[in-house]
């Protein structure tokens, strides 16, 4: 099978980039930073407490993880205590 080439498609770059995480009414965010390597362990622990929050990748370990306002004290404390299972984790 091949792919036709839509000539269509525009690539996207710099003028027409959308921000990384697009907050609505209600909603914050939170900026770490991590070793690449820990990403997904992270992203493993937020997706396991079901509807807390989105994590949104900027570049290699730097993350936005976008919550609701209600829930921003319940992130804050369980981005705190992930600090103990990787050291280098640092909440911005």
């Amino acid at each position: 099978m091949t792919r036709s080439h839509d000539s269509s498609l525009k690539t996207r770059d710099a003028r027409d980039a959308t921000p990384v995480a697009p907050l609505g009414p209600g909603m914050v965010e939170r900026r770490v930073s991590l070793p690449s390597r820990e990403v997904v362990f992270l992203k493993g622990i937020l997706e396991a407490h079901d509807g807390l929050a989105q994590v949104y990748a900027e570049k290699g370990g730097d993350l936005i993880i976008c919550t609701t306002a209600e829930q921003a004290t319940e992130l804050d404390a369980l981005l705190r205590s992930l600090t103990k299972d990787i050291p280098s984790l640092l909440l911005g």
